[in-house]
């Protein structure tokens, strides 16, 4: 029985395929990953909503509310510099993961994962 044999050409352009493959999926789904962060509320929607809880909760005088809303607002404009920084760290996180994980799966794993990515079913999609 003879033993058929594939030439070395062959194995390595297979490898380099799945390793483009591989590259290509990485590639596509960190971008997709990038764009997936839902921005959260304006530094002035924050305050006022924070402002109308306190009002509720405290029964604040016009006097208070003017005083208080600028207090609110500098903090509203410094939660959303740190989220905006902690979002983009987790989107790389996340593309990283993503891309980790896609060089761990064959070809046909590699496209499911781009649909899950796609189609917005990875949970860990969504997170950031």
């Amino acid at each position: 029985m003879r033993r058929l044999l594939v030439p070395r050409w062959r194995r390595v352009l297979v490898f380099v395929g799945v390793f483009l493959a591989g590259g290509a999926t990485g590639e596509f789904v960190s971008l997709r990953a990038r764009n997936a962060v839902p921005a959260g509320p304006s530094a002035q929607q924050w305050a006022e909503w924070r402002l109308a809880r306190l009002q509720s909760a405290l029964d604040l005088s016009d006097e208070q509310k003017e005083r208080i809303r600028p207090l609110l607002q500098d903090a509203g404009e410094d939660l959303s510099a740190v989220r905006n920084r902690t979002a983009a760290e987790a989107r790389q996180i996340l593309a990283r993961m993503l891309d980790e994980i896609g060089g761990e799966l064959t070809p046909e794993q590699q496209q499911a994962l781009i649909r899950l990515v796609n189609a917005g079913q990875l949970a860990e999609a969504r997170w950031y």
